[in-house]
């Protein structure tokens, strides 16, 4: 019995190193679809037309003719200071001009019939010089008259009103926006490493976090010249997707998305997974599996998306190429 079991021991030692465990790999059938090569990023929507007014000198308010929220039309009043102390000032500056203006018009009556020597033509060019100071100190209180008042240059939407209440003293840095929702654009930042490959025109598909069920058609309208950083420290290239219509105003300023740029594209073609693809130098090989072999073949390709790849030479459709 002891011979019988050392036997057997010896026997499963023996035999254990010529077990061959069977090779694991996924495979994937070659099949014809559409194929784009993208860029991602993400960005904002902005309007194309917004405006913020604020005064230039802190003061009273007089009047405020709108809320957040409201609509106006280009060249509306929409709030003025109390100018009050600044119309009486014209005033008399105006008197100051007119009686100036007596003095240099006698001046020169005076002197209308006289030989001009060096202390006359002095007299006369002093006479000239208070007229221009006068002047200006009419058109001075009119220019702060002016400033008193906000007026939108653009019809829109109020959208900000720091200051809503007549009577109380405002700082310079208050201000109402206005925005027009009727043109809006969706700016995003291009990572440097791929802002070499994006061109105006190439179309974009856009989802907004506001619709996540939906996506938006548009093209790439501007490129920055300038770059920006990113929030992790990075280099990248604002891009500009033009929406001259906003239907229902869909769009709003601020809305946060994302953007997928086509660089490339190819409808209807032979597409296998790119884990399949193996390189060696200048050339591209896969693995085609048929009845239990598999052999190497060199393919040719084209698109390449974030997962798959365009075979433009070397496959059939229907074949089967090991993946993994």
């Amino acid at each position: 019995m002891v011979v019988f079991a050392i036997l057997a021991i010896i026997v499963l030692v023996i035999a254990k190193p010529f077990s061959k465990k069977q090779p694991k790999f996924t495979t994937a059938e070659v099949k014809r679809q559409d194929i784009s090569q993208t860029v991602s990023a993400s960005g904002t929507m902005e309007a194309v037309n917004k405006v913020t007014l604020q005064f230039l000198n802190p003061g009273k308010l007089s009047f405020v003719n709108v809320k957040v929220g409201d609509s106006v039309r280009a060249n509306q009043t929409i709030a003025g200071l109390d100018s009050r102390d600044l119309i009486e000032k014209r005033k008399i500056a105006l008197l100051d001009y007119n009686s100036i203006r007596w003095d240099f018009e006698q001046t020169k009556e005076n002197y209308k019939d006289t030989i001009l020597n060096d202390t006359i033509k002095r007299t006369l060019e002093k006479s000239q010089f208070d007229l221009d100071r006068s002047v200006a100190n009419v058109n001075l209180p009119q220019i702060s008259l002016e400033n008193a008042t906000l007026t939108t240059p653009i019809a829109g939407i109020v959208t900000q009103a720091d200051t809503t209440t007549p009577g109380e003293n405002v700082p310079a840095t208050n201000h109402f926006t206005i925005i027009d929702p009727n043109k809006m654009k969706f700016v995003a930042n291009i990572d440097e490493g791929d802002i070499g490959i994006i061109k105006t025109g190439q179309a974009v598909t856009l989802t907004l976090d506001a619709y996540s069920d939906k996506t938006f058609s548009g093209q790439v309208d501007k490129i920055s010249f300038s770059s920006v950083l990113t929030n992790g420290g990075g280099t990248a290239f604002p891009v500009e997707i033009l929406y001259s219509t906003n239907p229902d105003l869909m769009f709003k300023d601020g809305m946060n998305g994302d953007i997928e740029v086509v660089i490339k594209e190819a409808k209807n073609t032979l597409v296998v997974p790119s884990s399949a693809i193996t390189t060696q130098g200048d050339k591209k090989f896969v693995q085609v599996l048929s009845h239990g072999e598999n052999s190497t073949v060199e393919v040719k390709t084209g698109v390449e998306s974030d997962t798959s790849t365009e075979i433009t030479q070397g496959l059939s459709e229907g074949q089967t190429v090991i993946v993994k």
